[in-house]
């Protein structure tokens, strides 16, 4: 009789205010980097030194809809972050 096979998973422990409306709304940008929306707010979370990076939106009735990272294929240290906005209702 064969054993089941056991499948690790991931539990988050925290990610407050994390907008879970969001496409893609959690993106590593490197291996010690993520990235999530949190309203209108960019958090950049550094998981090797636990501090955070906060980008704000200039206007703030915005809200972030999408996102995306586009890391450069010859130097990996580089990474495009793009982030879709749209009008509160």
């Amino acid at each position: 009789m064969s054993r089941p096979v056991m499948i690790p998973t991931l539990k988050p422990k925290f990610f407050f205010g994390l907008t879970t409306q969001v496409n893609g709304n959690c993106l590593f940008l490197n291996e010690n980097e993520i990235v999530y929306p949190a309203s209108g707010v960019l958090v950049i979370y550094n998981t090797a030194h636990h501090k955070q990076k906060y980008i704000h939106l200039a206007e703030p009735q915005k809200v972030i809809t999408a996102m995306a990272v586009c890391i450069n294929k010859y130097d990996r240290t580089i990474y495009n972050l793009y982030f879709c906005v749209s009008e509160t209702t």
